[in-house]
């Protein structure tokens, strides 16, 4: 395995960084147990809002491995897993890790360009994730389509949904404490 290290698929470096990147993540998420942070307000919420999404752009690296895997596997054809376009998503992923976090730290002050920025890296990586399984699915058979197809379909449907609500959707579907209490 190790030696044939430069020919490893990309789900093996998004799965390999992701662990990584979760761990370091998680332990700077617990910085407010030391007193250096704890101490100051304004950088400890920074840490704790910078290390909640760099976890989450960590989690998607696992995610979007195991999505090259299960279209691989289920295809027959490593081109998903071993393509520029596979390891451009794979590099994007990683951006996307370390500067997620800047659109979604909106108590904290920071630059509404580096907010852009971000989101754009964000959105960039979703269209690039839709063209490879858009490739993918122009592969399989009619039978393999459906069921592939409908995994992913639905996973990346459930992930929208849950995105789409906060940003966007009825505040009253997630009523605030007063109006649970009346």
């Amino acid at each position: 395995m190790w030696q044939t290290f430069s020919k490893w698929p990309v789900y093996y470096w998004m799965w390999g960084t992701g662990i990584v990147l979760m761990i370091f993540h998680f332990t700077e998420a617990h910085l407010w147990i030391l007193p250096y942070f704890r101490e100051n307000y304004i950088q400890n919420l920074t840490m704790q809002w910078k290390a909640s999404g760099a976890y989450v752009g960590a989690w998607n690296m696992l995610v979007y491995g195991l999505s090259m895997f299960v279209m691989e596997k289920s295809s027959g054809n490593d081109f998903y897993s071993q393509s520029k376009t596979a390891f451009f998503f794979f590099f994007l992923g990683l951006v996307n890790v370390m500067f997620n976090w800047a659109h979604h730290v909106y108590p904290v002050p920071n630059a509404n360009w580096i907010r852009f920025v971000a989101y754009a890296i964000s959105m960039k990586e979703w269209i690039i994730l839709l063209r490879i399984i858009y490739l993918w699915r122009k592969d399989l058979s009619k039978e393999k389509n459906k069921t592939f197809f409908g995994f992913i379909f639905f996973d990346d449907a459930f992930r929208f949904m849950d995105f789409y609500q906060p940003i966007f959707g009825d505040s009253d579907i997630y009523p605030s404490s007063q109006s649970v209490y009346l």
